[in-house]
């Protein structure tokens, strides 16, 4: 989750809560009254970010760390934080933070009837709720960019309806299931899929450890025991789903490797054995709630409650809708374990503040310490990508020997693309949609 700044011709951090961006010059509005194409100043990126900071406005939380917005010049604005934020340059790259020509807003007030007036590679041409049809912008900052004359997005609920069109060529490229890739690639030997991982999106597993039987530290022991989450993302998500600890990510590199899990899971015998010189020969018995977010979680529900019952617990499965399980699971804490996705998250601090520090609000499952309370606090102010990293690393240990939580199936979003598609790397990070500027076409019949 690299951060580029397009509109940049460059920024510094003269102090940790202290940010100065210049702008490129010669970046143009799109021609299109009432801007008719003028030039771009830090006049309106001052103007869009005031706005959007708007106290109550659905967007404000994303510029909280904020304090201040100064235009330095033409082409260079200075922001000022309450304190330092890790997370900040992130926030403000995602699509929700939108620079907005002052004109419209003030012809237009509140944007819903105004024409869609930027600075980016593409122009609107027109947009329904099932078609979006998207021009090139000749006179883009970038040379040759996009690269196509027009992208048109259909916007199809059915999966099957996608499916059928892209199979009869009707679209270049489509999503695909992952259970359905094998049949794709061997109905269509041209085409090909790409995996995109999504990290922050996923099945999260959590205990609560207030509750028996796993406010035994033994038993949640044996309980990661029995999970063998690498057989049960290969069962359930043909492989497409790996396992993290549920936050989004700034860098690949915090990934925990699978050399680091492997001591915590998938050893159903040493399960076996710890549970009963634990606990004895009683049964284990405790709810597990799944959260029926679709087919494949309930399956996969039932492939971890298999798990845990070959080492000798006694899950009992108690499927619930999306509403009850936000309240028992991501704000209730009324269960003993839960298996599904937790809110839509989009910063590594907006997961790991709220839902692993002891004061968080989603901290349902109930572990803390002082040494993590700390850690997490910390990293949540570094600005230096190693050392943050490192703090990310030591709450990573201490959340694998608490064993309260995780996410055994962080999904990858896959594509399929015909042959004549090229440079097509999807990346929907944040809402980003760069990536459709550099995709091109390679004798397309």
């Amino acid at each position: 989750m690299a951060v580029e700044c397009d509109l940049c011709e460059s920024w510094e951090q003269p102090s940790p809560d202290t940010y100065v961006f210049k702008l490129r010059e010669g970046v143009k509005w799109h021609n299109i009254a009432p801007v008719n194409g003028r030039e771009l100043t830090a006049d309106d990126v001052v103007f869009s970010l005031e706005r959007q900071r708007t106290q109550r406005w659905p967007n404000a939380g994303l510029l909280r760390a904020v304090d201040t917005i100064e235009v330095l010049g033409d082409y260079e604005l200075q922001i000022t934080l309450v304190a330092p934020d890790a997370d900040f340059l992130t926030n403000l790259a995602n699509a929700r933070s939108k620079v907005v020509a002052p004109e419209v807003v003030r012809q237009f007030g509140d944007l819903v009837a105004a024409p869609v007036i930027g600075t980016g590679p593409w122009i609107v041409e027109s947009h329904t709720p099932r078609k979006t049809i998207l021009l090139r912008n000749p006179d883009y900052f970038e040379p040759n960019v996009p690269y196509l004359d027009s992208l048109v997005i259909e916007t199809t609920e059915d999966y099957r309806t996608r499916m059928a069109a892209f199979r009869i060529k009707d679209s270049d490229v489509v999503d695909v299931l992952p259970e359905e890739i094998e049949d794709l690639t061997s109905d269509h030997p041209t085409v090909t899929t790409v995996s995109v991982p999504l990290a922050g999106t996923g099945i999260e597993l959590a205990i609560n450890i207030a509750v028996a039987p796993f406010d035994n530290e033994a038993v949640r022991e044996a309980a990661f025991l029995a999970l063998d989450p690498w057989s049960a993302n290969e069962e359930v998500w043909a492989g497409q789903a790996f396992i993290s600890f549920g936050m989004p990510i700034a860098s690949a590199s915090w990934l925990p490797d699978r050399q680091t899990l492997e001591p915590f899971f998938a050893q159903t015998t040493r399960a076996q054995r710890l549970l009963r010189s634990t606990l004895g020969d009683s049964q284990v018995t405790f709810d597990l709630i799944v959260g029926d977010f679709g087919d494949s979680y309930i399956q996969y529900g039932n492939t971890i409650a298999n798990q845990l019952s070959a080492a000798g617990f006694d899950p009992q499965i108690r499927v619930v809708d999306r509403g009850t399980f936000s309240s028992l699971a991501w704000f209730g804490g009324e269960y003993t374990m839960f298996l599904g996705p937790h809110p839509p998250m989009n910063t590594p601090n907006d997961y790991i503040l709220p839902v692993l520090h002891s004061n968080g609000q989603a901290n349902t499952h109930l572990y803390s310490s002082p040494a993590l309370n700390r850690l997490l606090e910390l990293q949540s102010v570094i600005i230096y990508p190693d050392d943050r990293e490192a703090a990310i690393k030591e709450i990573q240990a201490e959340l694998l020997e608490a064993r309260a939580r995780f996410m055994p199936a962080t999904l990858n979003e896959v594509w399929g693309q015909w042959p004549w598609v090229q440079d097509f790397y999807p990346n929907l990070t944040n809402g980003e949609y760069f990536f459709w500027s550099r995709v091109w076409l390679q004798d397309k019949p």
